[in-house]
């Protein structure tokens, strides 16, 4: 996702900074990998949410992530007739998106090596960190063997 808006961003830079005949192969070149980088992400979001949601809620959150990618496929077209109201407003908000939605991604919780959960309480604690239970009789031990030094 960081790519992705890197990407757009550095394509708004370029073409603000110097013009779009200059730099044609620069602004093709980051077209291409800010492409490359919205294929990938749709391609994660299947894999993601097959993680991610327990498995009675999995087919409904994997067609819900689905159909969101489907529609931000037939809205996208639509965003170059922003360039009407300002040449660099396509990129910049496709980049500005793009750079919010991976930052929100960092707020996900850690999937690797975790098995799939398959109740909504283990989903809802996928993200928690689980606290160290220190019982009654570590404690003891830690009070036996400073009583031993004494």
């Amino acid at each position: 996702m960081f790519l992705k808006s890197l990407c757009f961003i550095c394509i708004h830079v370029c073409l603000h900074v110097w013009s779009l005949q200059d730099n044609n192969a620069l602004a093709v070149v980051l077209s291409m990998i800010g492409k490359f980088a919205v294929a990938i992400a749709f391609g994660l979001i299947y894999l993601y949410t097959c993680e991610l949601y327990p498995t009675i809620i999995r087919s409904l959150a994997v067609g819900s992530g689905s159909m969101m990618c489907r529609v931000g496929s037939v809205v996208a077209p639509f965003c170059v007739y922003l360039a009407d109201v300002w040449i660099y407003l396509p990129q910049l908000i496709v980049g500005i998106l793009a750079f919010i939605i991976g930052v929100l991604t960092l707020l996900l919780p850690e999937t690797l090596g975790k098995p799939l959960t398959t109740t909504l309480e283990e989903a809802e604690s996928l993200g928690c960190k689980k606290k160290s239970k220190k019982g009654a009789e570590g404690g003891m031990e830690l009070n036996q063997s400073e009583a031993a030094k004494v």
